[in-house]
């Protein structure tokens, strides 16, 4: 069966009315309007039927911007609504499919694209929304199996997102989160486009931008991939195995609990290690300054142009060399008689400074530049 509703209609109160047309299977169904929500002023809100307790697939293809959020749970505890809030003259079409589960929101006619159209769906619906021009997507606190949002111009916001998997792109905005998302992460900008994020949650995240800097609170995955071309990388704490690549930009990560690989060609490098097995940075032409806990045990191996190492920290076994190749100082040893965790850097052009610093100062640190 399927719902079919053109809301460019008049804002006056009408009975509903119902055509069906046999050959097709097809309702053609004109809701009567309510009068609009005080925070809709110039809106009018329709009402649809869905099946309750049902997964359904939100589709939303609009030149217009986009607000998804939950319906209540306690003025619809059996799901089984839908509502669209939009101006009338926007020329939006709703067809809802009970037999396929899905439910549509396009246009049905050439619109202007200034106003937003507020959707409100049972909270575990799939969500993927389409936006063109400089219309912006905005999602928050759905529990969706799939979440997929994707701009031309404009900017996409989320909040609070739990699910399988979330995949953002933009062609020309920004990325920003609030709260957690939770479950597998793809968020990808282009241009200038920058990424603001809270707390990701999830096996695998990727986070990729090409000139726009990247700024994510905290990590917690089995494997992250934080990528840009020319923008600066800042994270609050990873968490796991991950991988932070930028060619031009600088590089800083407040806390690193697991497995990390970082690359930058220009740009400089600041980090402090909690807990690790493998840490592995390299800068071709920048320096790295790698903060650790005065009790952290790992064998140590590092290579630049000048080496500094603090002399708070216990380093034993010292070997100082002479890297040919690379023209640059080498220095190995164990700091607190090692263990089989490996910490690596190598600043081909530039210095490479190992510090003491106390997990406590690191959480001051990190406020501190917060608030700044």
């Amino acid at each position: 069966m399927v719902l079919r509703t053109f809301l460019r209609i008049p804002t006056v109160c009408r009975r509903a009315f119902s055509l069906h047309d046999k050959t097709k299977n097809v309702f053609l169904v004109r809701c009567s309007d309510r009068a609009p929500l005080p925070h809709r002023a110039g809106m009018s809100s329709h009402t649809y039927d869905v099946q309750p307790f049902a997964v359904y697939q939100l589709k939303v293809r609009l030149p217009l911007s986009v607000h998804v959020s939950p319906l209540d749970p306690l003025e619809h505890p059996n799901a089984d609504r839908f509502v669209v809030d939009v101006d009338p003259d926007e020329g939006v079409e709703v067809v809802v499919k009970n037999d396929e589960k899905t439910v549509e929101v396009v246009r049905s006619a050439e619109v202007g694209g200034k106003s937003t159209c507020h959707i409100m769906s049972p909270i575990n619906y799939d969500v993927d929304v389409q936006v063109s021009g400089a219309a912006e997507a905005r999602v928050q606190n759905m529990e969706c199996p799939t979440c997929v949002v994707k701009t031309e111009e404009g900017d996409c916001h989320l909040k609070s997102i739990k699910g399988m998997s979330s995949q953002i792109d933009t062609g020309g905005g920004s990325v920003y989160g609030e709260g957690t998302i939770l479950g597998n992460v793809d968020v990808s900008t282009h241009l200038e486009g920058s990424v603001k994020l809270g707390k990701l949650q999830g096996q695998t995240m990727s986070v990729a931008t090409q000139d726009g800097t990247i700024d994510i609170k905290d990590i917690y995955a089995e494997l992250s991939t934080i990528t840009s071309d020319s923008g600066n990388i800042n994270v609050g704490s990873i968490h796991g195995t991950g991988a932070v690549e930028t060619t031009e930009g600088n590089i800083t990560i407040d806390t690193v609990d697991g497995d990390l690989s970082v690359t930058t060609q220009s740009g400089n490098v600041s980090l402090y290690v909690s807990r690790h097995q493998l840490v592995d940075v390299t800068s071709e032409e920048g320096d790295i300054c790698i903060s650790v806990p005065h009790e952290l045990a790992t064998r140590l191996e590092l290579t630049g142009k000048q080496l500094e190492v603090d002399s708070e920290l216990r380093l034993e076994n010292i070997q100082d060399s002479w890297d040919e190749e690379l023209e640059c100082k080498t220095l190995k040893g164990l700091l607190n008689s090692g263990n089989s965790a490996e910490l690596r850097a190598v600043a081909k052009a530039g210095k490479v400074s190992i510090k003491a610093q106390s997990w406590l100062d690191s959480l001051k640190l990190r406020n501190k530049l917060a608030i700044s």
